[in-house]
């Protein structure tokens, strides 16, 4: 006998009962089916006392105690049995008049039985639910009055709260109704016209939802939405449908059997969309059909009227597996099953004895590999097996696939039918695109028994664990994944333990350059501790949650002082400085660019739409989608990553998000990422392009800000490579008109915008006769993206494209093909000659160089010229972008170095040539020190910073601010401030002061260091008297 809660509870209830009637029937026989599987069916007869066993519901407690409620024909009441492992023990329920027609039982996680039942005496819904406080059932009326015949086909489930909900049909309006528990009354509601035949679930996020038979005879699937209310969906239109079961599996997919046109039918989906199959042919319906799915097989019980048998189906990938369970005379009417982890159960009526019986068999002992998933960011592509006697090697899930050496683990679920853990060999083997194998893990693991992920959120007990993830053998242009349980002894199939699939393997790279950006020196960013953070926790965060190999990010030495005009920028400036960051990151051979503010900057500087002062407050990043350039302020390490997923494409208040949407919650997957949490490898979180709560942060610190699939996918199919693009950009308005910018024609980048995209607007690449090579389609917003709704008259782009050799001619278009603006690709590219620095020059930290260079263009055009430097001939950041043949390049931001080049690209507007230093040239670090003066305190008497008059040393009474005044030939970068040798401020901008105001007392002695830009320092100090007790 199995004892627990839930088995206490029932015992009270068989002691309480006074119409108990047990039967220990040990010593009866019993029938034994034996299926063409070789697995034995045992066939009971649980109750034959009279016409019993119509309208039979059973259900499993979490001890494995079965229940079944049924009706009583004979005596015209509702009953219970309860199998206990040692017989049947029987009891009524409700005997007041001709009672328990339609029964459902269900039982909660607590033990706890109900039972919705027919009254065919008043017509009514009624309600069965064991007190296990006074050890009594309570029996109770729901709906229905002396008007009214409501309650057939009941259907009844327990959510995870213990509330119950109940599905059932009102007669006199031909209406499906629906009825809960809230709180401390019943409330019941209509769902829709018909409603004959239907059943009831919960689906996986607490929506309570019903199958059921329309008014047109239809089967709809039903949801309830709160206050938008029950919202249905067609799944199969065929007008003669019957017999219905529903059940939702663990992962929220939707199952429902049932009678259609002769056949026994299944469907499922996942509420919006369903698959119907047929599974057997029957000739015909309205004897019921009941399904179960237990981890992810459907399993369906039900009459066979053309042999009057019971029947029961196993879905596989080969199919449906039909069996006869029961043949001796007309049996298999009112069928239901219910499952438990190692039994199958189903209860059915005799029609040739009228007697309720129960046939179970056991599941035999069995481990099923179910599904794999490769998992770099997101649980993506994967292999999933859809039953448990399939021969092939399984399915392949249509997700992204795989990016080049990114760090990988395997996500490896399972089911096992083996009553106890068992423990085996799980191994993993990755094979190159020519078959060859390239890596072999073997770990010995515990298998447990029911449907488990290996491992569950434990990154150490994965295949391979965390610390040996697969990297180095994910390889272009396909790698294959095999994955084995090795069989343990006993398994009925060891065919089910092997799982194999191919992954296309892609190669990305995502290049950023970083900008401090101000208005003012002043206004700018600290480096050390707002820019140099965010450059590198956001450029890591990239890393982690882009579908990349890599993230190349650098940081653009000289600030980008930004400052057309006085008061706030309004918002034409605001793109001109998005196009500013685009084109200078793209021109260095970087994909984006970042501008980066300190925090309030937005808020500070961006003129708010008219009527709105506080419209900017709180924002924290903007663009606009079709530029390559961002701003973000500092401190929010997810920002970035928000704001360039709306340049590619991923925009809040269309398709995946709504603006105001409290995050889109995903898996957080930490591959080699994990923080300080090295054996976690899976958490539940917000993906950073949700409304973003301030509190998000980064991995194990408060919530968790990552990635979701769909956006994941998303960009795995818009970051790629092309050897040559052009970067356009320009202005489009509203008018239908649009002026083009400075483009530029580059060897080598990232394409933004494709040939064969669609959208609002499209470039037309033409060829000499004006034929068409190619389109890239595009959309813009005329408002930027962040807190505040800025609707303009024009917009700004800057983007890529890919270049079509033989192309003369580039139209923009819009949506009705009307042309907004062409430019025409002249005969020649420009001849651009670099002169000086051209190799072998040296130059101090801080000279002013002179860079000079000559070129024409054979056709006339006029020429622009976008000047850079590189320190080591890899990577390449801007200086200027002029349209003169000479530029000063102040070098004071400059680090020392022997390996400078300068490189000049010279464009027409579309044709580009370059030419760069023939060799490289020196810049030696500057050893003048800067001059450092503490201004304040003076000589003199101070009480709370007022000079007072003229002492021989300074003397203090209350707190002061010390001044001091740095000046440098190439630029201070920080000013800091000590007392008796102890560190107590650093300064990085000027006016530089520290308010001294703490307790102190006596003589001390204060001192100021500054440092310029190459590290030389210079100290001033002085001694003085202070008398500050520091009493507010």
């Amino acid at each position: 006998m199995r004892l627990s809660k839930g088995s206490c509870i029932l015992i009270c209830m068989l002691i309480a009962s006074t119409n108990l009637v047990t039967l220990f029937d040990q010593g009866k026989s019993h029938e034994i089916s034996t299926l063409s599987d070789g697995t034995d069916w045992i066939i009971e007869t649980v109750d034959d006392s009279g016409n019993v066993g119509l309208y039979s519901s059973p259900a499993a407690d979490e001890s494995g105690n079965i229940y079944c409620s049924y009706y009583d024909a004979t005596n015209g009441d509702l009953k219970l049995a309860i199998d206990l492992g040692y017989g049947w023990v029987i009891q009524t329920i409700d005997s007041k008049g001709d009672v328990g027609l339609f029964t459902s039982l269900a039982i909660d996680s607590n033990g706890n039985t109900f039972i919705s039942y027919y009254d065919n005496t008043n017509h009514n819904l009624k309600f069965a639910r064991w007190d296990s406080i006074e050890k009594v059932w309570v029996t109770e009326t729901i709906d229905g009055n002396e008007s009214t015949d409501v309650g057939w086909s009941t259907s009844l489930v327990i959510d995870s709260e213990g509330r119950p909900h109940i599905s059932y049909y009102d007669f006199t309006h031909n209406k499906l109704k629906y009825a809960t528990y809230a709180l401390y009354y019943w409330v019941t509601m209509y769902v829709d016209d018909g409603g004959l035949y239907n059943s009831i679930g919960i689906t996986s996020d607490g929506k309570p939802c019903i199958a059921y038979r329309d008014a047109n005879g239809t089967l709809k699937y039903a949801e309830y939405h709160g206050k938008q209310g029950w919202l249905s969906t067609i799944v199969d239109e065929t007008p003669d449908v019957c017999d219905i079961s529903l059940d939702v599996d663990s992962s929220g997919m939707i199952h429902i059997s049932y009678y259609d046109s002769g056949y026994i039918k299944y469907a499922y989906g996942n509420g919006t969309e369903f698959n119907v199959e047929e599974v057997d042919y029957v000739t015909h319906g309205g004897w019921g059909s009941s399904i179960s799915v237990l981890y992810g097989i459907p399993r369906i019980s039900y009459y066979d009227y053309l042999d009057k048998d019971l029947k029961y189906a196993e879905r596989t990938l080969d199919g449906w597996q039909i069996y006869t369970v029961d043949s001796t005379g007309n049996v298999g009417q009112h069928s239901s099953l219910c499952l438990e982890e190692d039994y199958v159960h189903i209860t059915y009526y005799d029609s040739t004895n009228g007697d309720l019986k129960r046939a179970k068999k056991q599941i035999p002992p069995d481990i099923i590999l179910y599904e794999f998933y490769p998992v770099q960011v997101v649980k993506g592509a994967g292999v999933i097996r859809r039953g448990i006697d399939d021969t092939s090697l399984g399915i392949k899930v249509d997700r992204p696939d795989l990016v080049e050496k990114k760090e990988t683990l395997i996500e490896i679920w399972y089911w096992s039918f083996f009553p106890n853990p068992v423990q085996t060999d799980i191994v993993v083997k990755v094979f190159d695109s020519t078959g060859t194998p390239v890596k072999t893990v073997r770990e010995t693991r515990w298998i447990m028994p029911g449907f488990h992920k290996l491992g569950h959120g434990d990154a150490s007990k994965w295949v391979p664990p965390a610390n040996q993830y697969l990297k180095d053998e994910i390889t272009k242009p396909k790698v294959t994944i095999r994955v084995e349980i090795v069989p343990v002894p006993g398994e009925a199939n060891p065919n089910n333990n092997v799982l194999e699939g191919e992954f296309d393997v892609k190669r990305g790279e995502l290049s950023i350059l970083y900008f401090m950006v101000g208005r003012q020196k002043a206004d700018l960013p600290l480096l050390i501790t707002d820019f140099l953070p965010i450059y590198i926790f956001s450029s890591d965060f990239i890393d982690g949650t882009y579908p990349v190999s890599s993230v190349r990010a650098g940081i653009n030495p000289e600030p980008l002082l930004f400052n057309p005009v006085t008061g706030k920028l309004p918002f034409e400036d605001r793109e001109t400085l998005y196009i500013t960051l685009a084109v200078l990151a793209r021109v260095s051979g970087y994909d984006r660019g970042i501008g980066i503010v300190k925090k309030g900057w937005i808020f500070d500087n961006f003129q708010p739409p008219p009527g709105k002062p506080n419209e900017w407050r709180g924002t924290v990043g903007v663009c606009i989608p079709a530029v390559a350039g961002v701003l973000c302020e500092v401190g929010y390490i997810s920002t970035p990553a928000h704001e360039i997923g709306h340049t590619y494409g991923l925009w809040i208040g269309r398709e995946e998000y709504d603006l105001f949407d409290p995050g889109k919650e995903t898996n957080v997957y930490w591959v080699e990422k994990r923080g300080n949490a090295p054996h976690e490898l899976q958490r539940r979180g917000y993906c950073f392009m949700g409304y973003a709560p301030r509190q998000w942060s980064y991995f194990n610190k408060g919530l968790h800000v990552w990635v979701d699939v769909n956006c994941y996918s998303h960009l795995y199919n818009r970051i790629t490579q092309d050897p040559e693009v052009i970067l356009v950009n320009g202005f489009i308005e509203k008018n239908g008109t649009a002026e083009f910018g400075t483009w530029y024609h580059l060897p080598k980048g990232s394409v933004d915008i494709n040939i064969g995209d669609r959208g609002d607007y499209t470039f037309v690449l033409l060829d000499e006769g004006g034929h068409t090579l190619g389109e890239a389609g595009f959309n813009v917003s005329f408002c930027e993206k962040g807190n505040a709704s800025i609707n303009a008259d024009s917009t700004a782009f800057a983007f890529t494209i890919p270049w079509i050799n033989g192309t003369k001619e580039i139209q923009l278009k819009d949506r009705a093909g009307s042309i907004l603006a062409s430019r025409i690709v002249s005969d020649n590219s420009p001849v651009v000659t670099l002169i000086s620095p051209n190799g072998g020059e040296t130059f101090m930290m801080g000279d002013n160089i002179t860079i000079s260079w000559d070129a024409y263009d054979l056709d006339g055009d006029n020429l622009t010229f976008a000047v850079l430097y590189s320190y080591d001939n890899e990577s390449w950041f801007p200086i200027t972008i002029t349209s003169g043949n000479n530029c000063t390049w102040n070098t004071k931001w400059i680090d020392p170095g022997n390996y400078y080049r300068i490189k000049i690209i010279a464009t027409d507007g579309i044709n580009t040539a370059q030419d760069e230093s023939d060799g490289t040239f020196t810049i030696l670090p500057n050893s003048n020190p800067p001059v450092v003066s503490i201004e304040k305190p003076e000589d003199a008497l101070y009480i709370f910073g007022s000079r007072i008059f003229s002492l021989p040393i300074p003397v203090i009474i209350g707190n002061i601010s010390i001044e001091a005044i740095a000046t440098d030939d190439v630029g201070i970068s920080n000013v800091s401030f000590y007392v008796d040798d102890e560190l107590k401020y650093v300064d990085y901008t000027p006016p530089y002061t520290w308010l001294w105001d703490e307790r102190a007392m006596g003589l001390h002695r204060i001192k100021v260091i500054a440092y310029d830009l190459s590290g030389n320092p210079a100290v001033d100090e002085k001694r003085v008297l202070i008398i500050n007790l520091n009493l507010h």
